[in-house]
C-alpha cells in the first residue's frame, strides 16, 4: 500500500526549478487557471499536476470516446490519477536503472499513431489541440510506456525463457482439444494487490464495463487501463482453446454471444473483462473464415475534430447534420474506388479508410453490416461515439485458420510471465512509494 504523507518535506533539486507549463485555451476564469496550476499528486518528491490529469482525461476522452461528465467524470479522474501515479513510479524506477526511452523510438510511435488515424504528425497535433489535448500528453504516455517495457525486459527476460518441455505441453494441449470451441477475445485486466484494495478495483471494473457498454471502444480502454500485457495491443488476446484460460474465464466465454462485453469477472490476481470477438471450433470456420474486403467513411460530429459523444441520438443537431451529410456523399458513391477520392474531395471534414481484414476483426458495431451487406453498396450510416460511418463491402472471401507454430506459442508464454512479474514489479514499487494527494 502506497504511505501517504500530509506534506512535502524534502524535494529534489530539479523539483525546485521546475517550471509548470499552464495550458489554458478554452478555458475562462480564475478557477479554471488555478485548478490547472494545482497539485494533484506528490509522488516520492515528483509533482502531477492538474494540468497532467486535465491533459490525459481530455487524451482519453478522445481515444476512446469515454463519458467524463457528471459523477462519472469525477471517478474516471481518480482512475486516471492512479495510472498517472503508476506512470510516474515507472519512469523513476527506469531512471534508477539507467533506462531512458529512445527519443526516435517515442516519435516513431507517435508517427505510426498519426498513420493508423490517415494523418501526419502535424495533422493529428491539430486534431488533438482542437479537442484540448496538447501532443506531449500523448508523448509522455509513450515516454512512460516505453520506458517500462524496456526496464521489465532488461531484468526479467533472460530468466523466463520457457523449456522444450512447457512448449511442448502447451501444443499437447492443443491438440487434444481440437474440435472443442476456440475465441477469439480482448481483455482488459485490473490487478488487486491487497484486500483492501478489492472494493476500489471492483466498482472500477464495473465503471469500465459500463462505459464498454456505452459504446466507448474497448481496444482504446484497454490501452488506457488494462494492467495485463496485452494494454499495448489494445487488450487483443487473439484465438485462445477452451481450457487454455483459467476455469473462471472459460465459463464466462462459453455464456457470451459474438460482440458481448462481459461483467468483471473475478480470478486469482484481480478483475477481468473480456470482449468476445468470435467463436469456433478448432478445426477452423467461425467469422474468423471470412476475409473483407471493405471501405469506410466517417463524418465527424464536428467538422475536422474528433469530438466523441458517448450516446449519440438524431435529436442531437449535431448528430443530425453528421448523419445527413454522411448519406449526401454516399449517394455520390457506387463501388469501392469512389471511396478513395472522398478524402481528397473533402478533406478533413472527413476520415475514409478501408483494406482486407477478418469479418471477426470488424468491430461489433459494423459486424452485422459487414456480413449482410450488399456488394458495392453503402450502408446506412452507423452512428459510434466518434461520427456517423458509411461502409461498403467490395468483396468476401474465405480464409483457411492454421494452427500456432512453437515460436508463436513461445512468445504467448513469455508475454503472460512478464506481464505477471511486470504486475509484481509495479506493485512493489506502490508499497515502497511516498504519495501525498492534495
Amino acid at each position: 500500500m502506497m504511505r501517504l504523507k500530509k506534506a512535502i518535506t524534502k524535494s529534489r533539486p530539479a523539483l525546485a526549478a521546475a517550471i509548470l507549463w499552464l495550458f489554458l485555451a478554452g478555458l475562462t476564469g480564475t478557477a479554471a487557471a488555478q485548478d490547472l496550476q494545482r497539485i494533484a499528486a506528490v509522488v516520492n518528491d515528483e509533482v502531477i499536476s492538474g494540468f497532467d490529469l486535465e491533459q490525459r482525461l481530455a487524451l482519453i476522452v478522445s481515444s476512446t470516446g469515454v463519458d467524463a461528465s457528471g459523477e462519472a467524470g469525477k471517478r474516471l479522474r481518480q482512475q486516471v490519477l492512479r495510472t498517472l501515479i503508476d506512470e510516474k513510479l515507472q519512469l523513476q524506477e527506469a531512471s534508477e536503472f539507467d533506462v531512458i526511452p529512445d527519443p526516435q523510438e517515442v516519435e516513431d510511435t507517435i508517427q505510426s499513431v498519426a498513420e493508423q488515424n490517415r494523418m501526419t504528425i502535424d495533422e493529428l497535433s491539430e486534431t488533438l489541440s482542437k479537442s484540448g489535448v496538447n501532443l506531449d500528453a500523448l508523448r509522455q504516455q509513450i515516454r512512460a510506456e516505453i520506458a517500462w517495457s524496456d526496464l521489465v525486459r532488461r531484468r526479467f527476460m533472460s530468466r523466463i525463457a520457457p523449456g522444450d518441455e512447457q512448449i511442448d505441453a502447451v501444443m499437447a494441449r492443443m491438440e487434444a482439444n481440437a474440435g472443442r470451441p476456440e475465441y477469439q477475445v480482448s481483455e482488459i485486466f485490473l490487478s488487486v494487490e491487497s484486500p483492501d484494495d478489492e472494493e476500489e478495483v471492483r466498482r472500477s471494473a464495473m465503471r469500465l464495463v459500463e462505459q464498454l457498454r456505452r459504446g466507448a471502444a474497448f481496444r482504446g480502454v484497454a490501452r488506457q487501463f488494462s494492467q495485463a500485457a496485452t494494454a499495448a495491443v489494445g487488450g487483443d488476446l487473439g484465438w485462445v482453446q477452451e481450457g487454455q484460460l483459467s476455469e473462471e474465464l472459460d465459463r464466462e466465454l462459453a455464456r457470451l454471444s459474438i460482440g458481448d462485453i462481459s461483467d468483471p469477472i473475478r480470478t486469482i490476481g484481480g478483475y477481468y473483462i473480456l470482449n468476445l470477438q468470435d467463436r469456433r471450433t478448432a478445426t477452423g470456420g467461425g467469422l474468423s473464415g471470412v476475409v473483407m474486403d471493405m471501405r469506410q467513411f466517417m463524418v465527424p460530429y464536428t467538422s475536422g475534430i474528433l469530438t466523441p459523444i458517448p450516446n449519440p441520438q438524431l435529436s442531437d443537431e449535431r448528430v443530425a447534420n453528421a448523419v445527413a451529410k454522411a448519406k449526401q456523399i454516399a449517394a455520390n458513391v457506387s463501388s469501392c474506388t469512389d471511396i478513395e477520392a472522398l478524402q481528397e474531395e473533402h478533406g478533413r471534414d472527413i476520415m475514409a479508410d478501408g483494406g482486407s481484414i477478418l469479418l471477426a476483426e470488424v468491430p461489433p458495431l459494423f459486424r452485422a453490416t459487414a456480413e449482410t451487406a450488399e456488394l458495392n453498396v453503402p450502408s446506412e450510416p452507423i452512428l459510434s461515439p466518434q461520427g456517423a460511418h458509411v461502409l461498403i463491402v467490395c468483396d468476401r472471401s474465405m480464409h483457411e485458420s492454421t494452427v500456432p507454430t512453437r515460436d508463436v506459442i513461445e512468445a504467448r508464454l513469455n508475454q503472460e510471465t512478464l506481464a505477471l512479474r511486470a504486475r509484481r514489479y509495479l506493485r512493489d514499487l506502490r508499497r515502497e512509494a511516498v504519495v501525498e494527494f492534495r
